[in-house]
């Protein structure tokens, strides 16, 4: 049978303290007649007392290094179980807008040319350009229904202006102080507070260049402004405006075709606007991004944590726990310019024979819920327990009080059920590029008590006893300690006598009785410690013979730990350097021991 730690049973009983000798004298002849029993000790056989080292808990519990029960630097014990990372994207479909033609301005101008214009100095002849408007509209349909409101939509657009003029009665005409103003909504670098100032510009007639092209850039929709509407029902948005001509307008004299010269002349100024993509030079335009209140879809999952690899002393159906502060630890890194607020319930499970999942939270427990906001372009890491972590101010907390009901028990099991939102929150956001939010998280439970009763079982055995026993007869056997606990938990023992069978397989020995006896009181509770202080408990482990002969047939014990926290154990910490050890150690033979030198 595989041995292990926890061993100061058999340091009271293992040793070969039965292996006695005797001196016969090779001189007489031993006839096979001769009865060669031998009774050693009176009433009571006794061997002298000794003590074992401190035996830390880390030397009990026999933890393996790569299990999910950990210890910190400083040796506290603590469960930890990785969850899985996960990217999720985030996109948001791109549309466009359609810009129609739009009408063109044209007034008409009169200038009075001097006659004989040879023989004068030349000179600006001006001319009033009344306020003439043109109006347009720019359709969008089929917008995201991610989009919820606007109030910036950003493009490539341009407005290309083209000024002409007929008849040609001079080879250029200056637009001496003209203003082209937008409607407020339009955005863009070359206006100011919606106009195009124009001073001194000269349209030339078509013989080379072909009058006046301005190209005005347009960056993007104020949509908070009047003429813009976006109606999230029906995914549509209409822009309605005016653009708006007014200003002098010159010629000069030197520059004018002397058939005109002596006469009264009307003049058309044509400004031509047309609003077009400035890549493609279409009308139809790609909105590169929106400012707003966008929500997409955020699929945010966290799989299922399955706690694997247990120790014994966390698997036994006796086990129950109560601690204090157990905590998820949820990583978020969000590259998306959404927040996202998140909001879940966690439920733990233990399986049954079945393989049936049994929830470990209590019909009247409330459930388990949490909720927190994902910073958009941030990476974040949340905490999601009862208590704050200290030593950890970059860890924002999550407040959930009732986690400890979800580990009454190690689960099997913690499932987690999110659902995630983007937040009411403003904010811009690139169309047609996928963007991500990586997660990840694990669980982590310290072995801190809560305020309810923890319990864990530890079971071992000892044994290979019978080589020293067998020639031995002995009715009962008393083993007394004085156990020295620093563990924060009281430990009450059971044992089972154990013999082999003619196959050398252990096997529960019938004819023994083991009775362990804790300050006086059967079955009793060797004490707990307190915050690392040793408390001191008497122990005493009669083993009984109640078939003759049986004791020598003893080959060791298989016993049983329950180790339970005790009251005024809550926020104490289960740590691998607090120890137990025993003082005084006897071992005592009422009646004596029979050697049989036959």
């Amino acid at each position: 049978m595989k041995k292990r730690h926890l061993k100061f049973i058999p340091i009271v009983l293992a040793a070969p303290l039965f292996t006695l000798t005797s001196c016969v004298d090779n001189d007489y002849d031993l006839d096979d007649n001769i009865d060669l029993t031998i009774q050693v000790g009176g009433s009571e056989f006794a061997i002298p007392g000794g003590e074992t080292e401190p035996i830390p808990l880390s030397k009990i519990l026999d933890i393996e290094e790569d299990g999910v029960v950990k210890t910190t630097p400083s040796g506290d014990y603590y469960l930890l179980q990785e969850g899985s990372e996960k990217t999720t994207n985030i996109f948001v479909n791109g549309f466009e807008v359609n810009s129609p033609n739009i009408n063109p301005i044209d007034q008409e101008l009169s200038f009075t040319i001097p006659e004989q214009l040879s023989s004068i100095p030349p000179q600006e002849i001006s001319a009033e350009l009344p306020e003439k408007k043109t109006e347009f509209d720019i359709k969008g349909e089929n917008l995201p229904s991610d989009i919820k409101n606007l109030s910036v939509i950003k493009m490539d657009m341009e407005a290309k202006i083209h000024f002409s003029f007929t008849p040609a009665v001079a080879s250029k005409l200056s637009l001496k102080g003209v203003v082209l103003n937008f409607p407020e909504f339009i955005i863009s670098s070359k206006l100011t507070n919606g106009m195009l100032k124009l001073k001194d510009q000269e349209v030339h007639t078509a013989t080379s260049t072909g009058g006046l092209t301005l190209i005005v850039p347009i960056e993007g929709i104020d949509c908070n402004k009047n003429g813009v509407f976006f109606d999230e029902t029906s995914h549509t948005l209409s822009i309605h405006g005016d653009i708006v001509l007014n200003g002098e307008v010159s010629i000069n004299t030197g520059d004018v075709d002397q058939r005109y010269e002596g006469t009264t002349t009307s003049v058309t100024l044509l400004a031509e606007i047309n609003l077009e993509d400035a890549n493609t030079k279409e009308s139809i335009v790609n909105v590169n991004s929106v400012t707003g209140i966008v929500k997409p879809d955020i699929d945010i999952t966290l799989d299922p944590v399955t706690l694997t690899g247990l120790p014994d002393f966390l698997s036994d159906e006796k086990v129950t726990l109560s601690v204090e502060n157990p905590m998820v630890f949820f990583t978020a890194d969000n590259k998306t310019p959404v927040a996202a607020g998140i909001n879940g319930n966690i439920t733990s499970y233990i399986y049954n024979d079945n393989g049936e999942k049994i929830p470990l939270l209590k019909p009247e427990d409330p459930a388990v819920l949490f909720n927190f906001t994902v910073a958009k372009e941030k990476k974040q890491e949340f905490c999601l327990s009862p208590i704050a972590p200290t030593g950890m101010e970059d860890v924002i907390h999550v407040e959930v009080p009732n986690m400890p009901s979800l580990i009454t028990k190690i689960p099997d099991l913690f499932e987690f059920d999110v659902i995630t939102e983007a937040t009411d929150e403003e904010t811009e956001i690139e169309l047609n590029k996928t963007y991500t939010i990586t997660t990840d998280y694990n669980v982590n439970v310290p072995f801190v008590f809560g305020p309810k009763i923890t319990t864990i079982v530890y079971k071992d055995s000892v044994d290979g006893w019978y080589d020293d026993l067998k020639d031995y007869e002995v009715k009962q056997i008393n083993a007394t300690a004085a156990a020295i606990n620093k563990i924060p938990l009281g430990l009450n023992f059971t044992a089972e006598a154990l013999t082999v069978d003619d196959q050398g397989k252990s096997k529960i020995l019938d004819g023994v009785v083991v009775t362990v006896i804790v300050d006086g009181e059967k079955d009793g509770i060797i004490k707990a410690g307190n915050n690392n202080t040793a408390t001191e408990s008497s122990l005493v482990i009669e083993i009984v013979e109640k078939t003759p002969g049986a004791v020598k047939m003893l080959d060791g014990l298989a016993f049983e730990v329950v180790a339970a926290s005790t009251t005024g154990a809550e926020g104490q910490q289960l740590n691998e350097n607090q120890t137990l050890q025993l003082k005084n150690v006897r071992l005592k033979v009422p009646g004596g021991v029979i050697v049989d030198l036959n």
